[in-house]
């Protein structure tokens, strides 16, 4: 068993590369072990559940942490601050806060400075809480920061990889799921959390479903005919299986 502490998450994020997307940063998400016997795998090796992000996303965000702007430990008073004056608060040194966090980041971090100020965490606005941690104070100007816009699309990618061994051989499936949304209403995140509920409903209130009691949707019974009302919906993942050796 392995563990990686918060301070070292994003730092050690890697890279993977979905065709036909882009390449994303991936990072462990909480306990992995405990999903090997959910899903029947005790005897697996290694078992890794994550995060993708946008490219470069884990070094702006190493850079808050860094900072120490996800803290959320302890309250300050921030009744009459700015995000300015927070940035400044945390901030080493003296001089404009643009040159400081180029300075704090480093030379090989540059950009990832950049899409920090970018978040509008050195504008001179009013934070508008009385008491709050640093993180509630970052959650709060990103709330505002990251809202859909009218012209905006969210977009969903997940990707499972499977390295296993059959006959002899070893080969490598890649399943991925790409889903954007169609507008701010009919969000992919609202269609690919929603649109399984509503189908998994009407299945059992039409009998297709026999299972009775709390269930989580392990079972074939319950997926696969749920994977297909998604797959109708333009909601799918596509395989592919290579040979290693």
């Amino acid at each position: 068993m392995r563990f990686k502490p918060y301070h070292r998450l994003f730092a050690e994020a890697i890279q993977i590369e979905i065709p036909g997307t882009g390449k994303f940063d991936a990072y462990p998400n909480r306990d992995s072990v405990g999903y090997r016997e959910t899903y029947g795998l005790q005897d697996i090796k290694t078992m890794i559940r994550g995060t993708l992000r946008a490219e470069h996303f884990c070094k702006a965000w190493n850079l808050f942490v860094q900072l120490g702007l996800t803290d959320d430990t302890y309250r300050i008073n921030c009744s009459e601050m700015t995000y300015a004056d927070v940035l400044n608060s945390f901030l080493p040194g003296n001089g404009a806060l643009h040159d400081r966090l180029i300075a704090f980041a480093g030379t090989n971090q540059q950009d990832a400075a950049e899409m920090v100020w970018w978040t509008g965490i050195g504008e001179k606005i009013t934070v508008g809480l009385a008491s709050a941690s640093p993180a509630a104070i970052l959650e709060k100007l990103l709330t505002e920061k990251w809202k859909l816009q009218n012209h905006d699309k969210d977009m969903i990618v997940m990707q499972h990889i499977f390295k296993y061994q059959l006959n002899g051989k070893k080969y490598l499936l890649t399943s991925s799921l790409i889903n954007k949304g169609i507008d701010t209403h009919y969000t992919a995140m609202a269609r690919t959390v929603g649109l399984p509920l509503a189908m998994l409903t009407d299945s059992f209130m039409r009998g297709e479903i026999k299972s009775l009691g709390v269930q989580i949707p392990i079972h074939p019974q319950i997926y696969l005919p749920i994977l297909k009302k998604l797959a109708s919906a333009g909601i799918r993942f596509d395989e592919h299986v290579s040979l290693l050796s």
